[in-house]
């Protein structure tokens, strides 16, 4: 008894938002620590370059990241000298001839086709495209820049051949330095060097960098499913866990703060198999929108692509609330855990993007913390009424009213829960709320009453107030 009122007491003193944002979080650390040790046992696919230099001077695409959009790896200097002046910053090979003086060079590239791209033919049929040509006309710059390059997914294999010409010479230098960047997929390889004279097109070129770009053969179709699956099951056994461990957790939090001495929740049978199918089911759509949106869109999205996952994956844990918390409304619910969804998906993919295991780490708690939140939130926003149970001065909690029965006795399947001393039998009285109105069925005496906003219930040392909006 001394322990059944210490704990009451205690929780019940604690605001209903706070109390279940504390318990759900608790419950998906519980449950995130429990799906770490499957997804630990599940074989993880190795993370793969966008482009592998298999040999000196072999470049090889890796058809299993073939969809990703390289990064931009250029010096940030001649970086911003492209961007400035147009050029397509996207493509499977990239190249920037710059230099700092007014004298005009040329970059040249020999494609697998024979075709020599350059400022007298500034494409190829392979897709290849001279966009940038500086110091030709006037005004003549100091830090001028050349570009050529191929479109995602049109580079063709074969052998590249990149030379450097010195067209016209407009300065006192003898010697003109210059600096080649070839960008392939995502790897950068730079080259620098120095032309002295000057002269037509195709004369006094100097050959700066070739090399051969293959791709690898497409993995075989069930490959890359396997990978995908194990992939959905690593991440569906993680948040079954967490929505487990963040239902049950509130789930007991709503049942100690309602008089229960039990750990055990009512219906735990019906929490385990909710969780964990709501769980498995949000990793699953999530996982695969994710993985949907990356072959559609490329990689440059992955960071939006992540957040709107887990805005899934919080929804769908907020409509199993709504099957698990009595008389919680199902839309609000919903909007719950895809705010939830929201927090989490912005801490995990914008503000813990380099730490992906404290990551997890750290959304999982948030998003156990923010639905639990947003589900106590939601109840009281929701509710058209509800019991108010008066433990003692100060001391009180919530009960929303429904189509779900919520009864109030000594039983230990009573949704309120009196202390046996009091004498009163297993169930009390049986509360109900439907089209707006709200009825008592008084199990001691058999008979129905109707209920107005303000009716109570004296049963001992605990009072029932009936709260109603209509």
């Amino acid at each position: 008894m001394v322990t059944y009122l210490f704990i009451a007491v205690k929780l019940s003193s604690l605001p209903k938002p706070l109390l279940f944002l504390l318990f759900g979080a608790f419950g998906a650390l519980l449950g995130w620590g429990v799906g770490e040790i499957f997804a630990s046992k599940t074989p993880a696919p190795a993370v793969a370059s966008l482009v592998e230099e298999v040999s000196p001077g072999v470049f090889r695409r890796n058809s299993a990241t073939a969809a990703a959009a390289p990064s931009l790896l250029f010096d940030s200097t001649v970086q911003g000298r492209l961007v400035a002046a147009g050029a397509s910053m996207s493509g499977d090979i990239m190249a920037a001839l710059s230099w700092e003086t007014k004298d005009d060079l040329d970059i040249h590239c020999v494609d697998p086709s024979g075709a020599r791209i350059y400022f007298k033919n500034r494409s190829s049929s392979t897709g290849g495209e001279l966009d940038v040509d500086q110091n030709v006309d006037l005004p003549y710059r100091e830090d001028p820049v050349e570009h050529i390059y191929w479109p995602l997914d049109r580079a063709p294999e074969g052998k590249f051949v990149f030379y450097v010409y010195f067209y016209t010479r407009r300065s006192s230098l003898k010697d003109v330095p210059f600096k080649l960047e070839v960008q392939i997929g995502d790897k950068i390889v730079t080259r620098t060097g120095t032309l002295s004279s000057a002269g037509s097109d195709k004369s006094n070129g100097t050959d700066v960098f070739t090399f051969d770009y293959q791709r690898a053969p497409v993995l075989p179709r069930n490959v890359g499913t396997m990978g995908f699956l194990l992939g959905v099951a690593s991440v569906g056994l993680t948040l079954g866990f967490l929505a487990l461990g963040t239902s049950y957790a509130v789930s007991v939090a709503q049942s100690r703060i309602l008089g229960s001495d039990s750990w055990v929740p009512r219906n735990l049978g019906k929490i385990v198999l909710l969780s964990l199918c709501a769980g498995i089911l949000a990793g699953f759509v999530g996982q695969a929108l994710l993985t949907f949106m990356a072959s559609k869109f490329g990689a440059s999205g992955g960071k939006f692509f992540k957040i709107v996952a887990w805005i899934v994956v919080g929804g769908t844990l907020g409509f199993a609330f709504s099957l698990i918390i009595p008389n919680l409304d199902r839309g609000k619910a919903i909007l719950g855990g895809l705010i939830g969804g929201v927090l989490a998906g912005v801490i995990l993919s914008l503000l813990l993007a380099g730490s992906p295991s404290f990551a997890r780490f750290v959304a999982c708690i948030i998003l156990g913390g923010s639905v639990g939140l947003s589900m106590a939130v939601v109840e009281a926003m929701a509710r058209e009424g509800y019991l108010r149970v008066i433990w003692g001065p100060g001391e009180f909690t919530t009960v929303n009213l429904g189509a779900t029965p919520v009864t109030v006795g000594t039983g230990t399947e009573s949704t309120v829960k009196i202390p046996k001393s009091s004498g009163f039998p297993a169930t009390i009285a049986t509360f109900i709320m439907h089209d707006g109105k709200a009825s008592m069925y008084h199990n001691m005496t058999g008979a129905t009453h109707p209920l107005r906003d303000g009716n109570k219930l004296p049963l001992g040392t605990v009072t029932i107030e009936v709260k109603l909006f209509s």
